[in-house]
């Protein structure tokens, strides 16, 4: 029976849209939103553009990975979180805003709420308070600043690189074994996957559970670590690849665990074809 109800992407009359929301790097694949097409219908609308980056943003850095956000230039404000890809320690996301003084508009106390002092007399620099809902704050942006002046833009970016280029051969790995199975092809550095022996290949609910104890089993372990991902409804292994210490070794080493604790868990499996492709060491 068909609902005359209106859609949830579809405003009801009289009611006006306060933001769209983009995507540029989804957490658990790496996906990027259309940005450009989104900021075409945000503009022909002066609707306010948001991105979330937290992730995947910063790529930006590298010249190689930049045309992937072609659009988001248009953004009103992008949100990124610097202790994933930046290697900076939590917390100290940050903001990047087109008009900052919406920002102090929306967030900002009035007068009759506080009195401040003449910031000109006094030479004091920007009220970060009056910018974000935090009022008082401490400087968490400094070892964001520091790490930045410290290195610069071209490293970042090669790190960046590398690390994509990582997750690429990670998805290789996995294509090639044939009791793995790659669940997405992203585009950024998180590679889903997940371990599919024989006797199971027909079963996705008994997958889901096979993996879904892989997961905890492997974070325990101490060798390698992955965290869980929803693909296409399937229970995903997700590596994400953000370290600027990890190499190729590590990857293997990665999928050489996630054999042996499958096999462990699945009784009566052979001993698996992944030696033949990789030559695994043991994590640091």
């Amino acid at each position: 029976m068909r609902s005359n109800a209106p859609s949830r992407s579809t405003p009801r009359p009289g009611v006006t849209p306060a933001a769209i929301v983009a995507t540029a790097g989804t957490t658990a694949t790496g996906a990027v939103d259309p940005l450009e097409d989104i900021a075409h219908v945000a503009g022909g609308r002066r609707v306010w553009l948001h991105v979330d980056g937290s992730y995947g943003a910063v790529a930006c850095l590298s010249e190689r990975l930049k045309p992937l956000f072609r659009g988001i230039e248009r953004a009103d404000s992008i949100a990124f979180d610097p202790h994933k890809w930046l290697s900076t320690p939590l917390a100290g996301g940050c903001v990047v805003a087109r008009d900052p003084e919406s920002l102090k508009r929306a967030f900002g106390m009035g007068l009759p709420a506080i009195v401040r002092h003449d910031k000109e007399r006094t030479g004091d620099g920007i009220d970060l308070g009056l910018y974000g809902p935090e009022f008082s704050r401490p400087f968490y942006a400094f070892k964001v600043l520091f790490s930045l002046l410290a290195h610069g833009r071209r490293p970042y970016a090669a790190c960046i690189e590398r690390n994509v280029e990582l997750a690429r051969y990670l998805g290789e790995i996995v294509d090639a074994h044939p009791d793995m199975e790659l669940m997405n092809r992203g585009e950024l550095s998180a590679c889903c996957f997940r371990y599919v022996p024989p006797a199971l290949r027909a079963d996705d609910r008994a997958l889901d559970a096979l993996n879904e104890r892989i997961m905890p089993e492997l974070q325990v372990d101490g060798r390698a670590f992955c965290s869980g991902a929803a693909v296409a409804g399937r229970f995903a292994l997700r590596a994400c690849i953000i370290n600027f210490r990890t190499r190729k070794q590590d990857v293997d080493a990665l999928l050489h665990v996630v054999e042996d604790i499958g096999r462990r868990l699945a009784p009566g499996q052979p001993d698996g074809p992944l030696r033949a492709l990789v030559r695994p060491e043991p994590l640091p």
